[in-house]
C-alpha cells in the first residue's frame, strides 16, 4: 500500500480479499482496504482512494430464481463507489442463499455507514443555509422534497417509507379534486447513492414539518 494513501486515509482498519464474482474465486493478492477515513480499491492502473468524505455509493441486491420462480439460485449484490471527481469503482458479489455472508459486504456496510457520519454535518449544514441536495433521481430541500418530475412541499407531506425497494412519500395533491386522495411520489432504492443519509434526512425534515405526525417507516 502506498504510503501517500495510508496518510490521507489515517490507520489502516481492515483488509480483505477482492472476491471475483464471475468465477467464484478469489484473486491472489487482489485486496481491498479500509481506512479510518475510506477506502483503498484494486485498479487496472494502481489503488484508487476513495476518501469517505466525498465518497458516493451504490448498491443494488438482486435474487436469481431457480427455473421453478419459487427457490433463489444465487443473490447478486452490485457495489459502485464514486468519488467527487467521477472516478468509479464497482464490485460485483454473489453467493448462494446457504452460503455465508461475504466478509467483503459486512465491510462495505460498515462504508457506506461511514459516509453517512463523514457527510451528515455538513448537509445539515448546507440545508440550513439554503441549499438544495441532490442525490441522484432525489433532491430536496427544508422547503420541499422533489422525485423525478414530481415535487411536494414537507407541509404537505403525509407519510414517508421504504416499500417494495423504493422510496415512497405520499403528499396531498397541490389542487385537491376527488378522484386524487394523495400523491405517490417513489423511486427505486438501488439508483440513490448514499440512500442511509437520505432516508435519515427525509425522516428529519418530515418530523419537522408535521411533528404530530407519526407514519415514519423506518
Amino acid at each position: 500500500m502506498a504510503a501517500a494513501a495510508q496518510d490521507e486515509l489515517g490507520a489502516l482498519v481492515q483488509s480483505l480479499p477482492f472476491n471475483d464474482a464471475n468465477s467464484f474465486r478469489r484473486k491472489g493478492g487482489r485486496r481491498v482496504h479500509r481506512f479510518d477515513h475510506g477506502l483503498v480499491a484494486p485498479a487496472r492502473d494502481g489503488p484508487l482512494v476513495f476518501p469517505y468524505q466525498t465518497l458516493r455509493i451504490y448498491r443494488e441486491e438482486t435474487h436469481h430464481l431457480h427455473q421453478n420462480r419459487r427457490t433463489v439460485d444465487y443473490i447478486g449484490v452490485q457495489w459502485v463507489f464514486q468519488r467527487e471527481d467521477g472516478q468509479v469503482w464497482k464490485n460485483l458479489l454473489q453467493r448462494r442463499p446457504q452460503d455465508p455472508i461475504d466478509p467483503l459486504i459486512g465491510m462495505y456496510e460498515q462504508a457506506l455507514s461511514a459516509t453517512c457520519v463523514e457527510q451528515r454535518d455538513e448537509v445539515l449544514q448546507r440545508l440550513a443555509a439554503g441549499a438544495t441536495l441532490s442525490f441522484g433521481p432525489v433532491d430536496l430541500d427544508v422547503s420541499q422534497i422533489k422525485i423525478g418530475t414530481q415535487d411536494a412541499p414537507w407541509s404537505d407531506v403525509t407519510g414517508v417509507a421504504v416499500e417494495a425497494g423504493a422510496l415512497a412519500v405520499r403528499a396531498k395533491p397541490v389542487a385537491p379534486h376527488p378522484w386524487i386522495k394523495e400523491l405517490d411520489l417513489r423511486t427505486p432504492l438501488a439508483g440513490i447513492p448514499n440512500f442511509p443519509l437520505l432516508w435519515q434526512l427525509v425522516q428529519l425534515l418530515h418530523r419537522q414539518a408535521s411533528p404530530g405526525n407519526p407514519d415514519v417507516n423506518p
